[in-house]
């Protein structure tokens, strides 16, 4: 799907795809910088805040779906980022999260350069084994 169809869509769409919170725990410290990617109108953000993640920030390309979220979860951070790369500074998060979101995108652009930037604002040391 692309941006605009999003931005037609998105108060009319609601997501309901769970993430697996027992085993995200497990896995991710409770101190953990989370970057929640292709957030839609952060859902899953808001729950990860309720977990108790203290540094939460959800992303979103289609400025209607981030338009939304604010309105429903006004206590969470979310923004719009049009476009990659992603203007964060290596090793700012531990973890990103991309919940069902390379499903909505074309192979050919997942397969791009700037997609791969995901990997150098991950700092590794947040996921235990």
């Amino acid at each position: 799907m692309t941006v605009q169809l999003w931005d037609k869509v998105a108060n009319q769409v609601n997501f309901n795809l769970e993430i697996d919170v027992q085993r995200f725990c497990q896995l991710v410290k409770p101190d953990a910088r989370i970057l929640d990617f292709g957030c839609g109108y952060g859902r899953i953000t808001k729950q990860l805040k309720q977990l108790g993640y203290p540094e939460v920030l959800g992303v979103d390309p289609s400025a209607a779906m981030i338009k939304r979220g604010l309105s429903l979860y006004p206590d969470i951070d979310l923004i719009q980022l049009p476009q990659l790369p992603l203007p964060f500074a290596d090793e700012t998060f531990d973890v990103v999260l991309s919940c069902a979101v390379l499903t909505c995108m074309p192979s050919e652009m997942a397969q791009k350069p700037p997609y791969w930037s995901l990997n150098a604002c991950l700092s590794l040391e947040a996921c235990s084994t």
